[in-house]
């Protein structure tokens, strides 16, 4: 165990992941260069929700109490919700390739970011889970 005072209260890495994530996809979506002005509802605005879903579900996930049964219950469908919320952000992402192949390049570091925030959340989850079975 370690000692309370030695240790820090800092960002989880996940929820840095998944703050940057957002941020480019905002980025990304809001250009006209890459998604026209008319196709923001269609194209843009769906990988926005996608990524504040994503680092919403990481954010309460890590709210929530692994020791106490009922919300580690809750902890673990949060986890599961940011697993879903990167599938579809994943999905969307390749949607505009194929309809914007120009603009496959600029979207390198948040399919990068998505690999990097898959296996976290996975090891993450699997953590949890031998945290749980040791207490």
């Amino acid at each position: 165990m370690i000692p309370s005072y030695n240790v820090k209260d800092t960002k989880f890495d996940i929820i840095i992941l998944a703050e940057n994530i957002l941020i480019e996809t905002i980025s990304v979506a809001n250009n006209e260069k890459h998604i026209p002005t008319n196709m923001f509802q269609f194209y843009g605005q769906p990988l926005i929700e996608d990524a504040r879903n994503l680092l919403s579900n990481v954010r309460i996930a890590n709210e929530m109490d692994l020791n106490d049964e009922e919300e580690n219950k809750y902890r673990k469908q949060y986890q599961l919700e940011a697993k879903a919320s990167f599938l579809k952000l994943y999905s969307d992402i390749l949607v505009n390739i194929k309809v914007y192949p120009k603009s496959e390049y600029i979207y390198k570091n948040i399919l990068t970011n998505l690999y990097d925030f898959n296996k976290k959340l996975k090891n993450w989850m699997k953590s949890d889970l031998k945290r749980k079975i040791e207490n």
